[in-house]
């Protein structure tokens, strides 16, 4: 008898932020969509393969309609244990995932990551990534965010989760300087 691993693919959490985005839309606060990595199919010898490209856009884009289309950028993570790796190669945030988060927090988009962990969920800003790795673990940067360093996501009901809020509040003061200056 084959074992089936249990991989975590994030799959839930993007359909329940997609699902959020709805009623955001309904409610008139933002527009976000799903933002699939592009991909290339060929064929060889009558076989077809497809690989993915690289994306420099994060899983969700869109507007944020209250803040006059502001726009509004969202990297989706769900993770097996109570750590968001950051800067890794892949299992986590990765490089290209921080930069692209810093370069258009740095444009003036509002940007955060939405983490799900045990049917839980919590909000990072690209300034605690920043934070974060200035942090030492001996001699090198950390390179990971611990679930209590994260902001708490209001939850209204088993299905909803209000991440615009977490954005909102960080977001809200213009005048504070970013530490990812």
């Amino acid at each position: 008898m084959r074992k089936l691993k249990n991989k975590n693919t994030g799959k839930d959490l993007e359909k329940r932020i997609t699902q959020i985005a709805k009623i955001y839309e309904a409610n008139n606060k933002a527009l976000i969509y799903k933002c699939d990595p592009p991909s290339r199919t060929f064929n060889v010898k009558g076989k077809t393969f497809t690989t993915l490209l690289r994306n420099p856009f994060p899983d969700f884009v869109g507007t944020w309609t209250e803040k006059g289309g502001k726009a509004l950028l969202i990297e989706a993570k769900s993770t097996q244990h109570p750590r968001l790796p950051i800067m890794c190669k892949s299992g986590g945030v990765t490089i290209d995932q921080v930069n692209h988060l810093t370069n258009w927090h740095h444009a003036g988009a509002a940007v955060g990551i939405v983490w799900e962990h045990e049917l839980e969920w919590k909000f990072v800003s690209i300034d605690l990534v920043h934070s974060t790795l200035k942090l030492k673990r001996g001699n090198q940067p950390r390179k990971s965010i611990r679930w209590d360093e994260a902001s708490e996501i209001a939850q209204n009901g088993m299905n909803y989760m209000d991440f615009l809020k977490n954005i909102s509040d960080f977001y809200e003061d213009e005048r504070t300087e970013s530490l990812c200056t």
